[in-house]
């Protein structure tokens, strides 16, 4: 009996979850964070909620002494209290303490639709009122977010076509079928603005996806070692905080590895055979740091011969593992254009939060001295801030 009754259920959440990841997308295949930046442009434009709700609210208080009836003070009291709830949810994504975006998306997603909908449902009833004046304010607003859709909108054109529809298509067909004079006009200059309005929100959002990817990009080379190819201290400190941060929500009891790697015997090489054959090695170490970790892990370059390892997910015992291989791995001999093998070593550090540390500043400090205990025993030795503190 249980399974019968949640059936259905997962099926309306998986139709809706669809639902949710076509309206979202661009129709093109965009990488994730592209995606998600395309969403928060949306977001940014905060303005156009409140002067839409400013402008409905004065028709609906217009409808309600017109016609004297209970459905524009409804109206009034939804459109606020969808309004509110849209700023909430704008409030939680800006607040950065969000770890499933596309679902918060999908309720701001879901909250507009509603909105659209309950506004398109108004303003048909303004237009079968029959006042001239409830008519031309119900064009209005249709016009109205029409425009701004075309703009607010560009970054998710499927679900900005959605709310244009909701909104205008109720107000045409009860104009088109409207005995009064003159709302058959405007019902057809509705219809014919529509795909106007779409037409220009593709061409906002060519704009918008090209000014995402160049913003994409510029981050992309600022979080990137030129040499080695490997993400650098700017990514690493933005990465950390974000790993810390899931300390801060109560119950949050992921724990990650950090090591933090010192070359051994580099700068012998360096000053020998040139910086050209320093690079030269400093590469072939990051490509090697990339094959010996997991897919999900973060190889870092600080600076000179100081490398960190990011570890999502890893114990203490899958840190030390994974230092170890890291050790082995650049023990071996490397081939840089010199004539000869070259051989160097690395000493190398750890830290597991949050046992070590729930701190970006805390877990390197930690690492750190975890890296110093190591190198005093010798080269390619590992030690982690729970043995080098004992």
């Amino acid at each position: 009996m249980h399974g019968t009754d949640t059936k259905p259920f997962g099926l309306f959440r998986k139709l809706a979850s669809q639902a949710f990841l076509w309206l979202s997308s661009t129709g093109t295949p965009e990488q994730l964070d592209i995606r998600l930046r395309l969403a928060q442009t949306v977001n940014q434009r905060k303005i156009a909620l409140v002067v839409g709700s400013i402008s409905i609210a004065v028709s609906a208080l217009t409808a309600a002494v017109v016609t004297g009836q209970l459905w524009p003070y409804f109206w009034l009291m939804a459109d606020l209290a969808l309004v509110l709830i849209r700023f909430a949810l704008i409030a939680r994504s800006e607040g950065g303490k969000t770890y499933n975006p596309d679902r918060l998306m999908a309720q701001l997603m879901l909250a507009g639709g509603i909105w659209s909908a309950l506004l398109g449902m108004a303003c048909l009833l303004c237009v079968t009122s029959g006042n001239g004046l409830l008519v031309a304010q119900a064009g209005m607003n249709v016009a109205g977010v029409v425009g701004a859709v075309s703009s607010r909108n560009a970054a998710t054109p499927r679900f900005g076509g959605l709310v244009m529809a909701l909104v205008g298509v109720p107000y045409a067909v009860a104009a088109l079928m409207s005995a009064h004079t003159g709302t058959f006009v405007l019902g057809l200059q509705v219809l014919i603005c529509l795909p106007g309005m779409y037409a220009i929100m593709l061409q906002n959002h060519n704009v918008t996806l090209r000014m995402v990817k160049a913003e994409h990009l510029n981050l992309q080379l600022a979080m990137t070692d030129v040499l080695t190819g490997l993400p650098n201290r700017m990514f690493l400190e933005d990465k950390l905080d974000k790993m810390c941060a899931v300390f801060d929500n109560k119950g949050a009891v992921r724990s990650f590895g950090l090591l933090y790697l010192d070359l051994d015997g580099f700068k012998p090489i360096n000053d020998a055979f040139g910086h050209a054959a320093g690079d030269t090695l400093l590469k072939a170490v990051a490509r090697r740091l990339v094959h010996v970790t997991r897919e999900n892990d973060s190889a870092c370059r600080l600076g000179g011969d100081e490398f960190v390892i990011l570890l999502p997910g890893a114990t203490s015992v899958e840190t030390a593992l994974l230092a170890k291989r890291v050790i082995n791995a650049i023990s071996r001999p490397f081939e840089i254009g010199v004539g000869r093998l070259v051989h160097i070593g690395t000493s190398v550090g750890s830290v597991t939060a949050p046992a070590d540390g729930c701190e970006p500043t805390v877990l390197m400090a930690n690492a750190d001295r975890a890296l110093y205990a190591a190198k005093a025993t010798g080269k390619g030795k590992y030690r982690s801030h729970a043995t080098a503190s004992s």
